[in-house]
């Protein structure tokens, strides 16, 4: 059962049997179904066919024959069973296969059988048929024997079929549920006398059949195309979101997606469409609901939806319905669910209801759509009408009906829990940095913070201190939530140790709101020991050169007392859209602001608004009003009376376009609130600098961004997807790498920065359990660094005390218990703040116009153009002014781009990488077909296609390693095996890598927790966080060095654990003037992340 596949066009000349999939002993797939000799002695001990190999006599496909031959040793005799078996293809869906079993002197066999594993997905149920006999395999077990008769034909159900089984004697079904297997098993017994086993034979016919579906076409209520040409336009196609992220991959034409066929609509022929997309909300489409009439009204059993989603909800929700009508008149109706039926069009995984059918790639991510089972009565169908329940974008591109119950395999059978073995070994974790180590980085902090003054901004759009002028500051740092602010004073004064020597110059104190309140008490009065806890940490940190950053508001609530005007108490969501139009909203959010600010730190002997170590604040948290909030009926109604009023002031050609004025009145409600915000911390003596409307990158928040006195953002890889409920388990994951998907994170973030003025990213994860997470410590700072932005805060680095106090397994985004990203962070924190990467040498600003940002007929707020994204990935990026309007000059670039292009700009969808290649503004090397894209500095390759990435300066060389990937720097040359890993390397003396004395090397593939639990290997949907150990994942990689004076001076190299300390020396080897290692994760008594590299 366990040997190799191999496909019968791979063995011979003849083609293959569909569905069929022949091993290496013998043994075959058909559909799904496992076919194999199973030997039963008296005690009914099993063996099976695994020493079988094929026959040396006889050249595999040779007249379409594949011939086998070996032992089954079995427990009840010294003497094997000699098997011999001949399979032979008999048609493009049949073969014909026999057997021969002989012993010499007869062994004892309670049972002699080709034995048949079918999963329970398959059969469970469904109908079995033996002879004429139709038999309901149970969906819940019952019994272990269900079938067990003298029988000629077997008709047994499969993945996308069925198979017929003739020349049968006997046949027993029974159903291994009872013991915990996923799967029914059906023996087909040898015909023999009774008593020992000398000679049998078996030869039988199997066939497979496709389930009968026909598709229902779609033709006539079709509202899009799947490629789009142009995003936010209404015309569609598909999510509407341009041509970098539509479904044009999907193959036109008969479509078998997980055993349905489907009819995929050529939009050449169809009035420009092919699939329907219908929402309640206006934003994603037109239509809430279509009918589809259904020709010559068949009679079905079953239909069959071809389809996804896009905007889909966190946790389950029903998101549309089907209504199928009769030629009686009657009707039957069955809700679609996310995460049941149907799920984001992105990053496609199983559903109960909802095979993956169809999978592809696009310029974005891995996308696919969903196939899901409805219902119906055995009557004939008049038309079927398909109907949006929510604003989710429910995107459906075929539709099929059937009298076959067409079983999906999904989810995947057998969840997937990871324990040690050979391939993952237990990581002795720990938090702490030893003094002087390695990773001990505090010599970057100028201590205090704050003695230079307070931070101000740069005419070139930086940070500097007041009291250092002509010096920039970068900021890189680390989220901290809930209780994690509020540390014991002993606590306090470890954590800032910690945080100091891992690199980190500034915290921001986030979700810390809620805990500071005092119970009971209002929203803005405060517990008086948590008050004292965040004093003593805010001294702590200033103490060791690190700053802070803080929001104003992120989750606490409010008592309909406070703010009556929702009648109830007002959580995160509501607040953030009522502030706008709610003044007594505002007033209550004051008086937090006014608490905290205004109070004199009993250690600091400062007010927070007038200490200097306070570098930044974003009054609310993730507030970026795009559009009326659609989930609160109290709220809609507020904001249409607002609307309202507003709109009577405007001119006509305004108010005729209801989404682009909603647009301009959000931005407008917004700058408003934003100004009063602005204009009370200030007289509350604020000196640190303001920002705000700190998530999302679309156009119109440029509005709002232009009069910060600095732009921050958010942005994650591979954020957690709720199934069920809002941060609980199950969550789904993409699993996905974005440096194949062309730094989809930091990429996504380029085009929001507002050249001219300070950019941070307050918050950025590549998140765990992703595989390959590794990666973010160079991208991010790569390109970080490249765009010359001005600080980085990774979210987070602990939600809880405990994190930062005791050994616990890891999480989603805490890097206090994930070693591989806290490694790579240490690591990012490095380079950036260190400026080892070469800020870009262009620069291509973005002009936005009031035109294109609120064009007639959009469907949802724009977006920067994935091309002019792309430009990121090469040189410096960002919005260079907001039009003729713009408050300030246009920032200095090389060249301009426009939506609605002039002359003199470039357009912003046109294929830009080239067009400034050949107008050299680019240089001829920023992208070659099998190369990738290369950074006008010459220091950043990404090859999008590989999956690698490299960047090679004088003091670090990093290097994202695919499979198999081999890559040179200057100094370094990394070779990698057959998994996923990175290769960091930097010098930590500060000098140069060829002439440094000590570097440091961190060799990076993947930890879990043991026991984690996925629904399958694929590690999409994660079900149970599991314990400790940490578990690292086995990797390789062989390394060369060209360092100076190799020969001369003796280097050693220390595997270092996560606390910097030297544990075990490595061994080298020096080979023509280069010093070569092989470093290995899993060792043979522990295993090594982190690596020293000493000259003496």
């Amino acid at each position: 059962m366990g040997a190799a596949s191999v496909s019968l066009a791979a063995s011979g000349s003849n083609p293959d049997v569909s569905m069929l999939k022949l091993q290496s002993d013998g043994a075959f797939v058909f559909d799904g179904v496992l076919f194999s000799v199973a030997h039963f002695d008296s005690t009914w001990k099993r063996t099976e066919q695994t020493a079988l190999r094929p026959d040396p006599a006889a050249a595999p496909g040779t007249n379409g024959e594949w011939k086998f031959a070996g032992p089954m040793v079995t427990p009840a005799s010294a003497q094997p069973i000699t098997l011999k078996e001949t399979l032979q293809r008999a048609s493009d869906r049949s073969l014909r296969v026999s057997y021969v079993a002989d012993h010499a002197s007869g062994v004892p066999a309670e049972n002699f059988c080709l034995d048949l594993m079918v999963p329970v997905n398959y059969m469970a149920g469904n109908p079995v048929r033996v002879d004429e006999q139709s038999v309901d395999m149970p969906t819940q077990f019952k019994d272990v024997q269900l079938v067990v008769k003298a029988a000629k034909t077997l008709v047994l159900p499969t993945a996308t079929g069925t198979l017929t089984i003739k020349g049968i004697s006997r046949v027993l079904i029974q159903d291994n549920r009872k013991w915990g297997f996923g799967y029914f098993e059906v023996r087909l017994e040898f015909p023999r006398p009774k008593g020992p086993l000398q000679h049998a034979e078996l030869a039988v016919d199997v066939t497979y059949a496709p389930y009968a579906s026909a598709a229902i076409s779609l033709a006539s209520v079709t509202n899009r195309a799947f490629a789009d040409d142009k995003a936010n336009d209404g015309q569609g196609g598909w999510s509407d979101e341009g041509s970098g992220n539509d479904l044009s991959p999907l193959p036109l034409g008969p479509l078998a997606a997980a055993g349905v066929t489907f009819d995929i609509i050529d939009p050449a022929k169809n009035r420009g469409t092919s699939c329907l997309v219908i929402s309640q909300s206006k934003t994603h489409s037109t239509l809430t609901q279509a009918t589809v009439p259904v020709a010559g009204s068949p009679t079905y059993a079953h239909l069959y939806l071809l389809h996804a989603t896009a905007w889909t909800p966190g946790g389950s929700a029903v998101i549309g319905k089907v209504t199928t009508t009769y030629t009686d008149g009657s009707k039957s109706v069955q809700e679609i669910k996310t995460y049941r039926e149907v799920g984001n069009w992105w990053s496609p995984s199983a559903m109960p209801n909802g095979a993956v059918g169809w999978s592809g790639t696009n310029k974005s991510a891995p996308v696919g759509l969903y196939v899901s089972h409805i219902a119906v009565e055995k009557k004939p169908i008049r038309e079927i009408t398909l109907e949006s329940t929510g604003p989710t974008a429910w995107l459906i591109a075929g539709l099929s009906g059937s009298m076959d119950y067409i079983r999906f395999d999904t989810p995947p059978a057998g969840e997937f829990q990871l324990a040690e073995g050979p391939d993952w070994k237990p990581y002795s974790y720990a938090l702490e940095i030893k003094p002087g180590s390695v990773f001990d980085f505090s010599h970057l902090n100028d201590a205090p913070a704050g003695k230079y003054g307070p931070i101000r901004i740069t005419s070139a759009g930086h940070f500097e201190f007041e009291k250092k002028p002509g010096d920039p500051v970068r900021f890189y740092g680390v989220n901290l939530c809930f209780s994690a602010n509020y540390l014991s004073k002993e606590q306090a004064d470890r954590v800032a140790d910690l945080l100091s020597r891992s690199g980190y110059n500034v915290v921001r104190f986030h979700h810390y709101d809620g805990d500071l309140l005092k119970k009971g008490g209002s929203s803005y009065e405060f517990d008086p020991v948590k008050l004292d806890q965040l004093d003593y940490f805010f001294a702590a940190l200033k103490a060791r050169g690190i700053y802070i950053n803080i929001d104003l508001y992120t989750f606490r609530k409010f008592s309909p007392t406070e703010i009556p005007d929702l009648g109830k108490e007002i959580g995160a969501k509501e607040i953030k859209a009522l502030m706008p139009i709610s003044d007594r909203a505002v007033e209550v959010f004051n008086l937090f602001a006014k608490n905290l600010l205004t109070h004199v730190n009993p250690y600091t002997k400062m007010t927070w608004a007038s200490d200097p170590a306070l570098v930044g604040i974003c009054p609310v948290n993730e507030v970026s009003l795009l559009e009326f909030p659609e989930n609160f009926k109290e709220l809609s109604a507020l904001y249409e009376q607002a609307f309202a009023k507003w709109l009577a002031t405007q001119p006509p050609a305004i108010a005729k376009d209801r989404p682009a004025a909603i647009m301009r009145f959000c931005v407008e409600i917004q700058q408003k609130l934003d100004v009063k915000l602005r204009t009370y911390l200030k007289s509350l003596g604020v000196v640190a600098p303001i920002t705000g409307s700190n998530w999302k990158t679309a156009q119109m928040l440029s509005y709002l961004r232009e009069d910060y006195e600095y732009v921050d953002n958010h942005m994650y890889w591979d954020h957690p997807e709720f199934t069920e409920k809002q941060w609980s388990l199950p969550f789904r994951f993409a699993q996905t790498s974005a440096t194949t998907y062309s730094a989809g994170v930091p990429r996504g973030l380029f085009a929001s920065r507002m050249l001219g003025k300070p950019y941070i990213i307050s918050e950025f994860n590549y998140v765990c359990p992703n595989a390959y997470r590794a990666e973010g410590g160079l991208l991010m700072s790569a390109y970080a660094s490249l765009q010359d932005w001005d600080g980085l805060y990774n979210f987070d680095y602990a939600t809880t005390i405990e994190q930062l106090t005791e050994s616990k397994r890891a999480g989603t985004f805490d890097l206090a218990v994930d070693p591989i990203g806290l490694l790579a962070d240490r690591f990012g924190a490095l380079i950036f703040r260190r400026r080892d990467i070469e800020p870009a040498r262009k620069t291509i600003g973005f002009v936005m116009t009031s035109e294109a940002v609120y064009a007639a007929g959009q469907s949802r707020a724009k977006e920067f153009s994935r091309n002019y994204t792309m430009l990121g990935l090469i040189s410096r990026i960002g919005v260079a002014a907001t039009g003729a309007d713009a408050k300030r000059p246009r920032a200095k670039a090389d060249a301009f781009v426009m939506d609605t292009p002039k002359p003199g700009f470039y357009d912003a969808e046109a294929d830009l990488t080239d067009s400034l290649m050949k107008d050299g503004i680019l240089p001829a090397t920023s992208y070659q077909a099998g190369q990738g894209y290369q950074s006008d500095t010459g220091q950043i390759l990404l090859n999008t296609e590989k999956g690698t990435l490299k960047v090679v300066t004088d003091r670090m060389e990093g290097f994202v390693l695919s499979a198999d990937a081999e890559l040179s720097g200057k100094i370094v040359s990394v070779a990698n095996d057959a998994n996923f890993g990175t290769l960091y390397v930097v010098s930590v003396d500060g000098k140069p890598l060829a002439q440094s004395d000590r570097i440091l090397m961190l060799h990076l593939t993947d930890s879990l927790n043991s026991q984690i639990r996925f629904a399958d290997a694929t590690r999409r949907l994660l079900l149970h966080y599991g314990s400790l150990p940490h578990l690292v994942r086995r990797g390789s990689v062989d390394v060369k060095f060209k360092l100076a004076d190799v020969g001369k001076k003796t280097w050693k190299v220390w595997q270092v654990n996560p606390m910097g300390e030297r544990v075990k020396e490595q061994s080298l080897q020096v080979q023509g003037g280069d010093l070569t290692l092989h470093l290995e994760t899993v060792l043979e008594n522990e295993t090594c992340l982190a690596y020293e590299l000493v000259r003496d």
